[in-house]
């Protein structure tokens, strides 16, 4: 009696232990625990993922507040944890975004955890200042808009602003509280009692930052007004003018007669369609002689109408033409070329004086057309001893001197892209022009192709090995565009039915999983630049697993255990099926395990009938796996199981694990018997 309680305490010692001994070896994949930190817009946030089986790739998907989605790889470590990092340039927009992960190739994501990127802060470059009127009356009140944003254009919210004037007048903010809204924005009313011009600026209270941006308002008694005190005719508001679209410049209070080397004053004006001055017009404009003697005229630098200006300005003694002849210059608004204003200036005779071309200058470098560098060389040959002066768009940008050899050459500094006018002169002692170079026009274009999109087709469900058509747009025209696939490297065609669409097909990977592209290009101007991680396709599996090994059937009372092998797959398995029935050549019966555990059993048989067993894997692709040997087994009612179905079963199937200790426990208490005996 004392044997026998002693067999049954190790048998449930057995059992019990038996828990935690094969709780991890059956287990499923374990389910990801995803988590990702708030962050602030521009510094990027780390994506982690944990209870992951270690070694394991995992997939992170995370969605930005636009909708958009980027796709992150990582390797889970020794103890289950997979970090991957969102980079600063993807996390520049602020709002709400959602991280998931999934092992890769499963498809199966979890729920979507969201984490918060914050605005960062305000930007005083960035944010903006705007007024809906630049000319008011004193009855008036024009309207301020107060934008406040940081670097990459995200709203500040919640922040107080506070409207100031050079001058004493009336601002009030439109809410009871001046704070932004959800869009960054609040708004103020501004009124004066006194005529005059009001500087405004915009401060942030909450962040205690003035914004660079200033606006001005003129504040006028009425039409007719005439008040010296605001400055006399200069500053009328007259009764024809207008604030209405600009139709075109002119140029008034021409001299009646302009000789060579005087300087020359001219007044522009602003008119719209029906001859009214634009007196609102803030607009910047850019001078230029459009005849073939351009570079013998010295001009005014590109200007901004203010407010005061009332859309007419006057340019004291700013143009100069070294030679006699017909001018003709044009004043154009450098934001619309359409609207321009001509003038034919003639230019006779008169004194011969030191601005009088006695010097010779010509530019020698850059040469005329377009550049991908930013910085230039201007080289050229003036009198030797000579200082020279490089202008850009007439605006001065250095100074050089002509070495003995006659040769000067001056850096620029980095040039903006666009179009630049380049032209020398040199000068004496007192800056007296001896001589002009003719002009050189070059476009400077240093910024890369921009990436627009990347597509495959067929995009998923690819067959290893299976042709990928890659279509990439970008801009149009560019001099090289590839991608690369590991150690594939694909160049792309252009799609002429398509400007800006390259097309090519590569062959797809024969392992199974989610690829992407590296996406090169070039443009015709030798800017470079590369993308990462471009656009995704799917290649499922085309292997089916292998052929499931030692399969060993244990009998008992009208049931059977099976216990078999792992198989393998360029997959996963996702579980095994097992087939039987009564006859070898028809296993007319089958059941599917619940995961890819090798254990389970087979119940509600007959004792003392044959049946025949076979077991085959089926991985995430539902195919199939080679069939084994079959093997055979008979329930006996004499073989107690000792161990009911699984909980949740129905009894007839179900995995199989405790049953697996009990041949070895029976087997040391047999052995141990029999050394007693002995």
């Amino acid at each position: 009696m004392k044997n026998k309680n002693s067999f049954f305490r190790l048998l449930f010692l057995g059992i019990f232990a038996s828990q935690f001994l094969f709780s991890g070896v059956f287990a499923a994949t374990p389910s990801l625990s995803i988590s990702a930190l708030d962050t602030i817009a521009g510094y990027g946030t780390a994506l982690k993922a944990t209870n992951a089986t270690p070694g394991a790739r995992i997939v992170f998907t995370v969605q930005q507040p636009n909708s958009t989605q980027l796709f992150f790889d990582a390797t889970a470590d020794s103890r289950g944890n997979a970090t991957a990092e969102l980079s600063d340039y993807a996390s520049r927009l602020a709002g709400i975004y959602y991280v998931s992960a999934e092992y890769k190739g499963t498809k199966k994501p979890g729920a979507p955890k969201p984490f918060r990127v914050y605005a960062e802060s305000v930007s005083p470059s960035r944010s903006s200042l705007v007024s809906d009127l630049h000319i008011a009356s004193l009855s008036a009140t024009p309207k301020v808009n107060v934008t406040l944003s940081d670097a990459y254009g995200n709203p500040i919210v919640g922040h107080e602003v506070r409207l100031i004037s050079t001058r004493a007048d009336a601002i009030r903010p439109i809410l009871r509280r001046p704070v932004t809204d959800t869009a960054g924005f609040v708004q103020f009313e501004v009124s004066s009692a006194m005529p005059g011009l009001s500087t405004l600026s915009a401060y942030d209270i909450t962040a205690e930052v003035v914004l660079e941006n200033r606006i001005q308002i003129f504040f006028t008694n009425s039409v007719t007004d005439s008040d010296p005190a605001i400055g006399g005719d200069d500053l009328l508001l007259a009764k024809s003018s207008s604030t209405s679209a600009v139709h075109t410049f002119e140029f008034e209070d021409v001299p009646d007669l302009i000789s060579k080397n005087d300087p020359t004053t001219l007044t522009l004006t602003v008119y719209d369609s029906s001859k009214n001055v634009v007196s609102n017009y803030t607009g910047k404009i850019h001078f230029s002689v459009t005849s073939a003697n351009a570079n013998l005229a010295t001009l005014p630098d590109d200007y901004t109408f203010t407010a005061k200006d009332l859309g007419k300005h006057t340019f004291s003694l700013a143009f100069q033409f070294q030679q006699k002849g017909d001018y003709k210059i044009r004043a154009t608004d450098i934001l619309n070329d359409k609207i321009y204003g001509e003038k034919t200036i003639t230019v006779t005779g008169g004194k011969d004086g030191s601005l009088v071309p006695s010097v010779s200058v010509n530019i020698l470098a850059p040469t005329p057309g377009k550049t991908g560098q930013n910085v230039q060389t201007v080289s050229g040959t003036a009198a030797p001893g000579k200082d020279v002066k490089i202008f850009d768009n007439n605006a001065e940008i250095g100074k050089a001197s002509a070495g003995l050899d006659g040769k000067f050459s001056f850096v620029t500094p980095s040039l903006p892209d666009g179009n630049h006018e380049f032209y020398v002169v040199a000068v004496d002692e007192k800056s007296v022009i001896l001589g002009t170079s003719g002009k050189v026009k070059i476009t400077v274009d240093a910024t890369p192709p921009e990436l627009t999109s990347v597509s495959f087709q067929p995009n998923i469900d690819v067959a290893p090995e299976d042709p990928v058509q890659v279509t990439v747009v970008s801009e149009p025209s560019l001099s090289k565009i590839s991608v690369s696939l590991g150690d594939t490297l694909l160049d792309l065609d252009p799609d002429t039915a398509n400007p800006g669409n390259y097309t090519g097909t590569l062959a797809a990977p024969a392992q199974a999983g989610t690829y992407s592209v590296k996406v090169f290009m070039a443009d015709e101007l030798g800017n470079e630049i590369s993308y990462d991680k471009q656009g995704s396709f799917t290649v499922v599996s085309s292997q089916k697993p292998s052929a499931v090994p030692n399969i060993t059937a244990f009998p008992a009372d009208a049931r059977v255990n099976l216990v078999w092998g792992k198989a393998t797959d360029d997959g996963t398995i996702a579980h095994y099926r097992i087939y039987y029935g009564t006859s070898a050549e028809n296993l007319d019966q089958k059941v599917d395990t619940r995961d890819a555990s090798t254990t389970w059993y087979i119940a509600g048989l007959q004792n003392a009938t044959l049946y025949y067993f076979n077991v085959v894997a089926v991985d995430d692709q539902s195919q199939e796996g080679e069939f084994s040997p079959v093997v055979t087994s008979t329930p006996d009612a004499s073989i107690n199981p000792l161990f009911p179905a699984a909980p949740g079963s129905t009894g007839e199937t179900g995995p199989e694990v405790l049953w697996l200790l009990v041949p070895s426990i029976l087997a040391g208490r047999f052995l141990g018997k029999k050394k007693k005996i002995i």
